[in-house]
């Protein structure tokens, strides 16, 4: 055996190496449990690699044995005996491998916040709760980030056996949006109970009197460098205002209580990197932005619900250009409430001088703007913003349907591959009906983006010509490996079939030995 194997840094890389950055694939399980069987000396890290992350306790239930657990493939996990301490031995052996347990993303929703299914059946907590070896404090002894979606009150005091000393993040989210009785008995506890606790997303707080219980705890906690949190009282919001390790900052649901206004300071916010404002209009994120003045901000989020003036958008951007030093990601969006898009005209879209303040934010790496009503602007004005802002690797310019015709064309996306050339991902309206640009005319000029992989169309994105588009996509983004459009899109089936030449073309382009 080479020496290098000694070192456990070295097997640790073998092993993030092999599950290819992505330890819940099941391929990825495939080889990590296969290195576990080759050697002794990549078992344990090989073991470690694939317990590490978990998003339910399925996987811990089955060393249970088999005769003790109910196995109907239609129903999760229960058990059908008492345990016993004999049971639990291969148990054990698994529990400290896990350090971080979360939620895949919803199948249906699409949101993160709302898994699919629980950590486990209410009665498998109870015979967990009960049965647990006296010297078994916590279910996970070494667990490090926790996220607890509840859907019903009776799963709350299990949450102790996860809460564990060694937590350095734990989300709390209810799917009846309010926080149970149960749960906001434990908040004032949470950081004598995780003493190492570092960030905390707590979602769901639809009440004063949860606001008030979880305000009046988060004015005693000043370690945290993360925090998500909705609804607060002025005293709470000026004290995480004044968090100084604070570096992440959620804040959501904020429609539901009156918006906080911070008294002028310099003080607020001296290390925050990152602030997203989830349910928030844009008047109230200018006078956050423009009242606290962080200039460390690297990246600024901002979601709002309904339409919003192009006035209001021109403030921000304005406001965000204080930032021009530091901020690498911007990504502002509008979640339609009830209002159909039809109303919309030129006059309702984000036009170019709305979006002018975005040239002087040189060092942006990620910049996603989604209004309801559209992004109106032409194939120079692109080309203008792809020379102020070359670092780009993601761009999103307004996806969403409208009855004013994009006058961005196939020409357009040049100048992104020309000046930005790390672009990645890009997400626009085009209209690919104006056949305006052909690489046969300009012999020996090639230009193309080799890093480029993904490119979502937006709902108003003409085209007739399938073949001239997809041609011209693959000679300019050799590498593009996701062509994604909408099912409400008015071309739907043409950049479906743009999407399967584009597959046939790489197929051919470069053939798998």
């Amino acid at each position: 055996m080479h020496r290098c194997l000694d070192v456990q840094e070295i097997l640790s890389l073998i092993c993030k190496e092999a599950s290819g950055g992505d330890p819940l694939t099941s391929t990825s399980h495939k080889t990590l449990a296969a290195l576990a069987q080759s050697c002794k000396t990549l078992e344990q890290p090989a073991l470690d690699a694939l317990w590490h992350t978990q998003t339910d306790l399925t996987r811990l239930l089955r060393c249970f044995p088999a005769d003790a657990l109910n196995t109907d493939g239609h129903r999760p996990l229960t058990f059908c005996r008492p345990l016993t301490p004999d049971d639990w031995s291969r148990v054990l052996f698994y529990t400290p491998r896990i350090k971080v347990l979360q939620y895949q993303m919803s199948k249906t929703s699409r949101d993160p916040t709302q898994p699919d299914h629980d950590l486990t059946d209410i009665t498998v907590w109870q015979m967990l709760a009960i049965s647990r070896p006296p010297t078994l404090t916590h279910l996970l002894p070494n667990l490090r980030h926790l996220a607890w979606h509840e859907s019903e009150e009776a799963a709350s005091p299990y949450i102790r056996l996860l809460l564990s000393p060694t937590l350095s993040y734990l989300e709390l989210w209810t799917k009846t949006r309010t926080f149970s009785s149960l749960l906001l008995s434990l908040v004032p506890s949470i950081l004598g109970l995780c003493p190492l606790l570092e960030g905390i997303s707590l979602r769901g707080l639809g009440t004063t009197t949860a606001v008030n219980i979880v305000s009046n705890a988060i004015c005693q906690w000043m370690p945290l460098r993360h925090l998500g949190i909705g609804a607060l009282t002025p005293n709470a919001f000026i004290h995480i205002a004044r968090m100084p390790r604070l570096q992440t900052l959620h804040l959501f649901d904020l429609f539901l209580f009156e918006k906080q206004i911070l008294p002028s300071s310099d003080e607020y916010f001296p290390a925050l990197l990152e602030l997203v404002l989830l349910e928030a209009d844009p008047l109230w994120a200018t006078d956050l932005i423009t009242s606290t003045t962080p200039f460390l901000l690297r990246k600024f989020g901002l979601r709002v619900g309904g339409y919003h003036a192009p006035s209001e958008w021109k403030q921000l951007l304005t406001a965000l250009v204080s930032l021009q030093s530091t901020l690498t990601s911007l990504v502002i969006k509008e979640i339609p409430v009830g209002m159909p898009s039809h109303i919309f005209r030129e006059e309702h879209m984000l036009n170019y001088d709305v979006l002018k303040p975005l040239l002087d934010l040189p060092n942006l790496t990620v910049l996603k703007v989604g209004p309801i009503q559209g992004v109106y602007i032409n194939n120079e004005e692109l080309k203008e913003l792809s020379v102020a802002l070359p670092c780009l690797r993601e761009l999103e310019l307004g996806l969403t349907r409208s009855l004013v015709e994009t006058r961005i064309t196939l020409a357009g996306l040049i100048p992104l591959i020309i000046h930005c050339p790390d672009l990645e991902t890009l997400g626009i309206c085009v209209n690919a009906a104006v056949i305006d640009y052909s690489l046969e005319a300009s012999p020996g000029i090639m230009p193309r983006n080799e890093k480029f992989r993904s490119l979502s169309v937006g709902d108003s994105s003409s085209i007739e010509d399938a073949v001239h588009v997809a041609a011209f996509l693959m000679d300019v983004f050799p590498h593009l490996t996701s062509l994604e459009v909408s099912r409400y899109a008015d071309a739907y089936e043409i950049w479906t079939q743009v999407a399967r030449l584009l597959r046939t073309f790489a197929t051919r382009r470069f053939p798998v030995i």
